[in-house]
């Protein structure tokens, strides 16, 4: 809980979101992400960390971080 103000404090900002992840070429495939996290965004960087349970068809809660270096960005 400690953690989670520091972050908040910090200039994180909740987000809920969905994602899809599945191979093109294969058929009944794939995960759906449902997921709540953090984001944070300094200069060119973003990052963020999340819980996320996965819908269907193998149930389960999956920890995601996530660091983006955004090209052309000033």
């Amino acid at each position: 809980m400690r953690l989670l103000v520091l972050l908040l404090l910090s200039g994180c900002t909740p987000y809920v979101g969905y994602t899809h992840l599945s191979q093109p070429n294969v058929n009944d495939d794939g995960f759906d992400f449902a997921c709540g996290g953090l984001e944070m965004e300094k200069d060119n960087f973003r990052g963020d960390v999340a819980l996320c349970e996965n819908l269907a068809p193998y149930r389960g809660t999956y920890a995601r971080i996530e660091g983006r270096i955004l090209l052309g960005k000033k």
